[in-house]
């Protein structure tokens, strides 16, 4: 295993040094300042993203003389901690699988070494919500909560987390109250001196987008994934509802309803992943899917990435004679349309996690569970 996670530590350091995304920047540049400026909160992140880079501005303002490589560093630190995380909830029979689909997967040295973007940490809030979630609810709602005060795509995992971790009407209603109470409290904090617009930092409409309503299959598959994940996501809730679920079910519970929140999302980058990746792979090696867990892993990288800003774009500010280089998309043009390629790609790879949902909801509602399985803080 050792091997495994020093060659994932040298890619990840590749990616850092040798690559840079204006999303970097854009994370950094006002947390960094926004104790001097409060009306700079107005933006696309939650009040705790500012928060947290607000308390790591030595860095930005460190990486102004050396390298901006240095702002994905306390990435990197978020994700050791993943792993060990995962490995903690895992038996050790699939240890090695759970490191190389975790500390290697392409989507979160992508999105966080190349993008720099943070959606790492809402991973973590979500993973970190599943290996307490036995011993201690509230402190696992609260995990799901200051994820929302980071970015609005855990706000949905309240609902189902309450549902399972609580039994009772009144319980349960207290258990999403205290989740929301995380960015709710925040809001109100950071809307008092500043009267800026808090709201769009959890709904912001810029990123926001759908095709037009027409018979395309850009259109038909977005509005049809759009109703897919609505339509899934809340059949789950009724289930939870209507059945009494083992709370050894939790990890399980969670990812169906991420899932379908995910594929739903109106949000066309390879980002939007990150955060499902955690459980997702656990998920899928606990029920035996890793063939599956790689081939969404291949499709996904192949269905996003295939434009120059997101290829040699990302080594231009060194390599200035990139910008003479051709795009995957560019490349191949002679050959096949790749918008086309890479939308069948897109599709394939939502379609096999909807799979991967619907293998994990009949483990969860109609089988004997595999934490029942296993002891310890196996999830």
């Amino acid at each position: 295993m050792k091997k495994y996670f020093l060659l994932g530590l040298l890619i990840k350091f590749l990616f850092v040094v040798f690559t840079f995304h204006l999303d970097t920047l854009f994370i950094w540049e006002r947390p960094a300042h926004f104790i001097q400026n409060l009306h700079t909160i107005s933006s696309y992140y939650g009040p705790l993203t500012y928060i947290t880079f607000g308390m790591l501005s030595p860095i930005y303002f460190l990486s102004q003389n050396i390298g901006y490589w240095i702002l994905k560093i306390p990435y990197l630190f978020v994700d050791i901690y993943i792993l060990y995380l995962l490995l903690k909830m895992s038996p050790k029979a699939i240890h090695k699988k759970v490191l190389v689909f975790w500390w290697l997967n392409p989507i979160v040295i992508f999105s966080t070494y190349a993008m720099g973007q943070l959606d790492i940490i809402l991973s973590l809030c979500v993973v970190l919500s599943v290996y307490v979630a036995k011993r201690h609810h509230v402190f696992s709602i609260l995990s799901l909560g200051a994820g929302v005060a980071y970015k609005t795509m855990t706000l949905p995992l309240l609902i189902s987390s309450s549902l399972i971790l609580e039994k009772n009407l009144v319980k349960r209603i207290e258990m999403i109250a205290i989740g929301i109470s995380v960015p709710l409290l925040l809001g109100i904090l950071f809307w008092l001196p500043s009267h800026q617009n808090i709201s769009n930092t959890y709904f912001p409409t810029g990123i926001i987008f759908y095709p037009k309503l027409s018979m395309t299959p850009d259109a038909i598959w977005e509005y049809s994934s759009l109703f897919i994940g609505i339509i899934g996501f809340f059949a789950v809730q009724y289930l939870l509802i209507k059945k009494k679920i083992d709370i050894s079910n939790f990890a399980h519970v969670l990812f169906v309803s991420l899932a379908f929140v995910i594929i739903a999302l109106p949000i066309y980058s390879v980002f939007r992943y990150t955060i499902l990746m955690p459980l997702l792979v656990l998920v899928s090696l606990k029920v035996k899917k890793a063939l599956v867990l790689a081939l969404i892993l291949i499709l996904l990288p192949l269905g996003y990435l295939y434009i120059w800003p997101l290829e040699w774009g990302l080594i231009a500010h060194i390599y200035p004679q990139a910008k003479n280089l051709p795009a995957l998309r560019e490349w191949v043009s002679l050959v096949v349309n790749y918008e086309n390629a890479a939308f069948l790609f897109r599709v394939i790879a939502d379609s096999l996690i909807f799979y991967l949902a619907i293998i994990s909801l009949k483990k969860t509602f109609h089988h004997k569970t595999l934490s029942n399985q296993i002891s310890g803080n196996h999830i």
